[in-house]
């Protein structure tokens, strides 16, 4: 095969594995904020799943802060918007 096929091949597999972002209704995103604030004030640990590169990716940590304004919730090591969360969880 040619250097070209391989990567269209390789190319198409990528976006065969795209995952799309799924809508989040206005009840859950205020279920999440609940469950962020919680997490936040007890310093609990938290698990949560979100939407990036055409993927769902899962991060597990303590939060440091919410940014209400902006929209905004930093952990640890990632800062993720909160448009993008699908599922939290707490430990």
């Amino acid at each position: 095969m040619l250097p070209e096929q391989i990567e269209m091949l390789e190319q198409l597999d990528r976006e065969q594995d795209r995952k799309e972002k799924p809508i989040i209704d206005e009840q859950m995103k205020a279920e999440h904020y609940i469950m962020l604030q919680d997490a936040l004030e007890n310093d609990s640990k938290i698990r949560i799943k979100y939407y990036a590169n055409y993927d769902h990716i899962i991060e597990e940590g303590f939060l440091l802060s919410i940014d209400a304004v902006n929209g905004i919730v930093y952990m640890e090591e990632m800062n993720i918007k909160f448009d993008d969360i699908i599922e939290v969880n707490l430990f």
